[in-house]
């Protein structure tokens, strides 16, 4: 039987290191791997639990040196824990998400042992010992932004002016004198938004007539 033991709390938000306590709670479920040996009642056990803001089915890879799970895979509130993980220092390393996510919070809760939370390396690094049970959160945030384009027109006209981008999910729309239009979440990039060819129904210089 596993001792009950007070917990230890640790948690990264960007370059800030908290170490608290709390008492023991239920863990969510989590799929489960065992790293191919008998089980083994003093060995440790890791969980890790992946959260997305906002919520979002894309998968994010993971790779470790744990016994039995080299890589593995986690979306948004999805969950894993090894098993039997022997006495040892070990890592788990989120894989490098690209532009349009980024790992802004790491934390643990472990009863004995250790965990270092490095944000800028994505990694997690436990030391295991005898009946060690570790707890922790990969917590990523999507980056985008949103764009607003407004039409005004002198003097004041019901034409409706058409417009193309390369915003995705936006690739034309129209805007009259007054008009605007809001694009959010809008991933991280470079985008360009261009007026259509406005020669057959806009004169660009006022004509002076001759007298």
């Amino acid at each position: 039987m596993r001792r009950m033991m007070l917990l230890a709390v640790v948690a990264l938000v960007a370059a800030a290191l908290t170490i608290p306590t709390a008492a023991a709670g239920e863990p969510a479920a989590a799929a489960a791997i065992t790293n191919g040996t008998a089980p083994d009642d003093e060995a440790g056990e890791i969980t890790i639990r992946k959260v997305t803001d906002p919520a979002d089915p894309t998968g994010f890879g993971f790779t470790s040196d744990i016994p039995g799970a080299p890589v593995f895979n986690l979306a948004d509130g999805d969950a894993i824990t090894i098993f039997d993980v022997p006495e040892g220092t070990y890592t788990v390393t989120e894989d490098d998400t690209g532009p349009l996510w980024a790992l802004t919070q790491l934390s643990c809760v472990f009863n004995t042992g250790n965990a270092l939370l490095d944000l800028e390396t994505r990694t997690i690094t436990f030391d295991v010992e005898p009946d060690s049970a570790f707890d922790c959160e990969f917590r990523n945030e999507k980056q985008t932004g949103e764009i607003t384009i407004r039409k005004v027109t002198d003097p004041a006209d019901p034409t409706a002016f058409g417009f193309a981008s390369d915003i995705p999910s936006v690739p034309a729309f129209n805007l009259a004198g007054g008009d605007a239009i809001t694009i959010l979440d809008v991933p991280v990039g470079t985008y360009t938004v261009t007026e259509d060819d406005l020669s057959l129904i806009h004169i660009s210089e006022p004509t002076r007539l001759k007298t």
